[in-house]
């Protein structure tokens, strides 16, 4: 039977990880470890990781999704398992997911395989937009209408990955800290390996759309965050992306769609636009300083 670890990060939000942690144990598919990152450092957390049997790793605020996933990754390889299982400390998987999951995986079908992430909010709804062929597309019904989509996983809700792959990949660049990092690892690893999204396994997670100013399906949608840091770490490391994987449509079409959501939607709003060009310019000279 192949070994199986789930690595979960976590920061200051013992309610929404309980939750987690609870959802993992559920499910019907045995899993030999659960390891958290703390990335807040605190007491309780270990606490309630240890009180359900799993493995504590003290992390660091500096850390982010990016630094905490690695951090877990490189303790789950090192443990010499053959499956890791990525979950944000506010999702919860559907009872089967990971079975559906290592099914697909063991089949020798993909050696990246992610749940579809729905939202909880609107269960009829996933959380994040895909892209099918030029079509922005968050309906559960139109996206299940297959049972396996290839290229289409998101980091890190709920994706499995086999050994081989952190064996060839590595981690995800610490540097990126968040918001950005899953996206890279992701092209990084659609390099070397398969990637399937099994649209029958479920992983519930807070919908992204409050962060659109308008519908997110459509065309000039636009992702603009709220918190400071999360559009920091956004905005910049688009630039980096874009520069790194030399994606110059990209870059013609954000400069379109966010000129459009700063000077349209949101009604002469300059002072924004003038941020996102200087995050994004920082992004494409590849300055990563942190936020501060």
């Amino acid at each position: 039977m192949p070994r199986i670890a789930a690595v979960i990060v976590a920061f200051d939000r013992d309610n929404l990880l309980e939750r987690a942690i609870q959802s993992v144990k559920e499910q019907s598919q045995n899993i030999d470890l659960i390891i958290v990152v703390d990335n807040a450092g605190l007491e309780s957390t270990q606490r309630l990781v240890e009180s359900f049997g799993g493995m504590y790793v003290l992390g660091d605020k500096i850390f982010g999704s990016a630094g905490g996933f690695s951090l877990g990754l490189q303790t789950a390889f090192n443990l010499n398992f053959d499956w890791f299982w990525l979950l944000d400390d506010d999702g919860t998987p559907d009872t089967d997911c990971l079975h559906k999951l290592l099914t697909i995986g063991e089949g020798g079908v993909a050696q990246i395989l992610s749940p579809l992430s729905v939202s909880v909010e609107q269960p009829h709804l996933t959380a994040n937009i895909f892209y099918l062929g030029f079509r922005r597309v968050d309906s559960v019904h139109v996206i299940r209408k297959k049972k396996i989509r290839f290229g289409k996983v998101q980091f890190y809700n709920g994706v499995l990955l086999k050994r081989d792959v952190l064996a060839k990949i590595g981690y995800p660049k610490t540097i990126l800290f968040m918001r950005g990092d899953e996206i890279d690892y992701y092209r990084r690893c659609k390099k070397h390996f398969r990637l399937a999204l099994v649209t029958e396994a479920l992983f519930f997670h807070p919908s992204s759309s409050p962060e659109y100013t308008i519908n997110r399906r459509r065309f000039l949608s636009a992702n603009v965050p709220s918190d400071p840091k999360k559009k920091y770490y956004q905005f910049r490391n688009r630039g980096y992306l874009i520069r790194e994987y030399k994606l110059p449509l990209h870059l013609i079409f954000d400069v379109f769609r966010y000129s459009i959501t700063f000077l349209v939607f949101r009604k002469l709003d300059w002072s924004g636009l003038i941020e996102w060009f200087k995050l994004m310019r920082m992004g494409l000279k590849k300055d990563l300083r942190p936020f501060t």
